[in-house]
């Protein structure tokens, strides 16, 4: 691919008045500007144009050949010595396309300048992409967040990530990451984001408990903008059975008594006949016990579940039809 072509785009004012020192009368009128430049992309400065080798004679573009680039760009509303506000009814873009690169530009081969089309409206200042909303993990596992915030602006910009909620069961935590190493147990964390670049942020949850959940609601802010999303981080012990009492019309529609001391009856429905078994499993997803193995055809059953044999504590029972499984909790009392 050639890399001799390179597009730089900056903007330009006109009506722009400087005042001058006079070393006689202590200064004197005004002189007046003509496309000024006030504005140059670290984005769009040196960015290379791609061509294909049938558009090329001997490393350069062929009469007639075309190559594209888009360049995105937000145009401050003040910028330079003295902060001074660009008006975009005074202001043209200049795109300036040239041989070599940002590090090492060479000559100007063509120049277009237009201006600056339409109604113009300040953009927001950043934008986030915050990622995945919700975790499982296993107990006493950190689930890690990741979100990146983007400086719309050229300028550099300060924002600030506000832990706005932070809803945790006990002995549970949550920190504000700005980077793998750096991380914080406070409400908020301020962090400078250069000009049109992002910043990869972390929310670390540590979920202590099983069969539990915690949430925080995080806020970035940038000035008077604020951005908010709520992180959800649940927790159950590694290889436990997860519970759904009714799959595609198999169903355990009730378990009683529970809990239960000797013999528990569990009501089952099935759509249609077939091999099925009734399993207890640890909540760690050890089995510890077959409760009923047989065909049963289709309607509703009653399995009476001796659990005599069992210590007390939480169990779930699986039932298995065909590739089917269901499951509910039980608890076993002494």
């Amino acid at each position: 691919a050639n890399t001799r072509y390179a597009v730089t785009a900056v903007i330009t004012q006109n009506e722009i008045y400087t005042r001058q020192a006079d070393y006689v009368n202590g200064e004197h009128a005004s002189y007046h500007q003509k496309h000024a430049v006030r504005h140059v992309w670290p984005g769009a400065a040196g960015q290379t144009i791609t061509m294909s080798s049938t558009a090329e004679v001997d490393g350069f573009g062929a009469p007639g050949a075309t190559g594209s680039l888009e360049v995105r760009f937000t145009v401050p509303e003040m910028t330079g010595s003295g902060n001074y506000e660009i008006k975009p009814e005074d202001s043209h873009i200049a795109f300036l396309l040239h041989t070599g690169t940002q590090a090492a530009p060479g000559a100007v081969l063509q120049a277009q300048q237009r201006e600056l089309e339409g109604e113009t409206q300040v953009g927001p200042a950043i934008s986030v992409d915050w990622g995945q909303n919700e975790k499982t993990v296993s107990t006493e596992a950190n689930g890690m967040f990741e979100y990146t915030v983007t400086n719309n602006t050229s300028e550099p910009l300060q924002v600030t990530v506000v832990r706005a909620s932070n809803n945790m069961p006990t002995d549970w935590w949550s920190k504000i990451c700005t980077g793998a190493n750096d991380c914080d147990d406070v409400d908020n964390v301020t962090f400078t984001i250069p000009g049109d670049s992002d910043h990869t942020f972390m929310l670390d949850i540590y979920g202590g408990s099983a069969d539990e959940t915690g949430t925080v609601r995080l806020v970035v802010q940038a000035g008077t903008l604020g951005l908010d999303n709520t992180y959800t981080l649940n927790t159950r012990p590694s290889n436990s059975v997860a519970v759904a009492g009714e799959v595609n019309g198999y169903a355990m529609t009730n378990v009683s008594p529970n809990p239960a001391s000797s013999v528990a009856r569990v009501d089952v429905t099935l759509p249609k006949s077939g091999a099925t078994t009734l399993e207890v499993f640890t909540t760690d997803g050890e089995r510890v016990a077959t409760l009923f193995e047989g065909q049963l055809e289709s309607g509703n059953h009653q399995i009476d579940a001796n659990v005599t044999a069992l210590s007390s504590g939480k169990y779930v029972l699986v039932l298995t039809s065909g590739e089917t499984k269901v499951s509910r909790t039980l608890t076993v009392v002494r």
